[in-house]
């Protein structure tokens, strides 16, 4: 399912049917209906052919794209069950680096314990081996 709907085709002057605007933002008509039915996307009239205004769709398609996932520390990573940015579990992080390519960390999420994963450039990867240490080296021995 797909949230990278086009809003930059949208002419806030113009009206649009159900049909138009869904060609117009890239997705399916039942996506475009069930927004009207929600009470998300306001319509001229209820009448057919529904007509949309084109800055009311505009609106709504900024407001339902959904941001990219931006993995803000190190230690975080894609959790592939939440699809959100999460750290991952302490003693669950493994690495594997790959010559030419970018390498791949991979953990359980702190949360669902999930799979998790997140590509490392060389320095990155350094970098969380690094990390990795310095928070095993500050356990203390049971």
């Amino acid at each position: 399912m797909t949230k990278n709907f086009k809003h930059r085709g949208i002419h806030t002057k113009e009206t649009y049917t159900v049909e138009e605007a869904a060609g117009v933002v890239g997705s399916c008509a039942r996506t475009i209906r069930n927004w009207v039915w929600s009470g998300d996307l306001p319509v001229v009239s209820q009448n057919r052919p529904i007509l949309i205004l084109g800055a009311d769709l505009k609106a709504a398609v900024i407001i339902k794209k959904k941001p990219r996932t931006r993995l803000q520390d190190l230690t975080d990573f894609f959790c592939m069950t939440c699809k959100e940015a999460r750290p991952g579990r302490d003693g669950t992080i493994s690495c594997e680096a790959s010559e030419g390519s970018p390498s791949v960390a991979y953990a359980r999420c702190s949360i669902c314990d999930g799979r998790c994963s997140r590509r490392l450039s060389a320095s990155q990867l350094d970098e969380l081996r690094r990390v990795l240490s310095r928070n095993t080296s500050n356990t203390p021995a049971p």
